[in-house]
């Protein structure tokens, strides 16, 4: 018996290794914790060990603008008996991490106490550091809507096109950028100017062409693609012309328009 326990404990051990999230049980009455899965160090920068010892993890972990948060949240569980939920910054080797923490109340079947505390707990970094990635360049973008330029010269376009490339990959890497005309009377959307990984081009698209470009138009409407070969199925139930190739990650589209 000793020998199977042994064997079921390493194969849990290992699965606990390999899961994203880490798990706990706290109680409330010993105050103590009952369960932190192994792998904590790698998410929360705390060995199991640290939380068994009863040390301080708000004050030695968390971010000190949100230790006051943190622990309201952790006094709230106590004080609602509801679920809670919350994001913090933890600071670990010298680098600041995003923590989700989810925790959940325990009651006791006979008395109906609650007298443990449930959690789980992710890392969520990169998750932050991509939303305030994507919210620096739809910000960046929102601004081509404001710009109330006439665009009706190439040469025009050519000056907008480069400034506004320049500008956007000083905040990230853009590699494509371009503004359309459309012209009515060969209807197309006429790209007379486009930076390509720094490369100029230009190109014609026609409006019956099913394409993001096309869609923009006929929609007016920005078309914002965080995930794009699973987000252009939200602006188009076919699928879009010249998939071959290479794809980018992200894409947007800005409706503009001129003051005429």
């Amino acid at each position: 018996m000793n020998k199977q326990k042994q064997k079921s404990e390493a194969i849990f051990s290992q699965i606990e290794k390999t899961m994203v999230d880490a798990f706990y049980l706290y109680n409330l009455k010993e105050a103590k914790y009952e369960f932190m899965s192994v792998n904590s160090e790698k998410i929360t920068g705390a060995k199991p060990e640290f939380y068994y010892n009863g040390n301080d993890y708000i004050n030695t972990f968390i971010h000190p603008e949100d230790r006051k948060r943190a622990g309201k949240a952790y006094h709230g569980i106590v004080k609602y008996q509801k679920e809670q939920k919350i994001d913090f910054r933890i600071i670990f080797e010298g680098q600041t991490k995003w923590i989700h923490e989810e925790f959940y109340p325990v009651f006791d079947d006979k008395s109906g106490e609650m007298t443990k505390v449930a959690g789980v707990i992710s890392d969520i970094t990169q998750q932050v550091e991509r939303e305030n990635e994507l919210a620096k360049i739809q910000e960046n973008t929102r601004l081509l809507s404001e710009i109330g330029l006439e665009i009706g010269q190439y040469l025009n376009v050519r000056s907008i096109v480069k400034n506004i490339y320049n500008r956007l990959n000083d905040m990230m890497d853009a590699e494509f950028f371009g503004i359309g005309l459309i012209d009515k009377e060969k209807q197309c959307i006429d790209f007379p100017y486009v930076l390509e990984k720094n490369t100029e081009v230009k190109t014609s698209i026609p409006l019956d062409k099913n394409v993001l470009a096309t869609i923009c138009v006929k929609r007016n409407e920005t078309l914002f693609l965080d995930e794009f070969l699973k987000d252009y199925k939200k602006y188009t139930d076919k699928p879009l012309e010249g998939m071959d190739g290479e794809q980018p990650e992200s894409v947007m589209y800005v409706p503009l328009h001129s003051k005429d």
